[in-house]
């Protein structure tokens, strides 16, 4: 993925010399081995340059380790640098390097919202147990944080579309590495009991 200008000119420079080596071989297989790593550099400048464009807006999330490269998507669509969000959320530009270069894995989702907010994108989507439909009462499984429980509990649903819930959110304080490492631990305490054991 391709972050920022500089990023663009290595990767633009490097498709160039990639393209003088594919016309100089020989060989079928090294050809289409070239062939291969132009079409992912390309895939990349195209999707910067759409980004920087305006024509990509809305980014698609698959789970919790896509969610860094959507903040950084929707860094470039909003025209901002580094820089820029450094100075609108208060903290060093090296930190936002810092949170980006790890995909913001260490980040709060305090610091996740206020993100989403400063660039004038919001967060919607559910989150639920694997293979469990969702219905009007609060999901049993995983509690990461009282923030987030108590949005379970009230709406039955992770939809920060509701401002309320919203709110729970941004005062959440949740390490995204935990989330996406460590798992969910299970608890009942919402419920008193869990319907779903044995």
């Amino acid at each position: 993925m391709i972050k920022n200008e500089r990023q663009l000119r290595v990767a633009t420079a490097k498709r160039a010399s990639l393209e003088l080596a594919r016309d100089a071989t020989g060989g079928k297989t090294e050809w289409q081995a070239y062939t291969d790593l132009i079409d992912d550099l390309s895939a990349d400048i195209t999707e910067y340059e759409e980004l920087k464009e305006g024509r990509l807006r809305n980014f698609a999330l698959r789970d919790l380790d896509a969610l860094g490269d959507a903040l950084i998507k929707a860094r470039i669509a909003r025209g901002w640098t580094h820089r820029q969000l450094a100075e609108q959320s208060g903290v060093s530009e090296q930190q936002v390097q810092k949170d980006e270069a790890r995909g913001y894995e260490n980040a709060g989702l305090a610091r996740l919202a206020e993100i989403l907010d400063l660039l004038d994108f919001e967060f919607t989507g559910t989150l639920r147990r694997k293979g469990v439909a969702i219905t009007g009462d609060a999901e049993d499984g995983a509690s990461f944080s009282t923030s987030v429980q108590a949005i379970f509990s009230t709406y039955g649903s992770f939809d920060v579309s509701n401002p309320e819930a919203h709110a729970l959110l941004r005062h959440a304080s949740f390490p995204m590495a935990r989330a996406a490492g460590a798992g969910y631990a299970r608890s009942s305490s919402t419920q008193g009991s869990d319907p779903h054991a044995d």
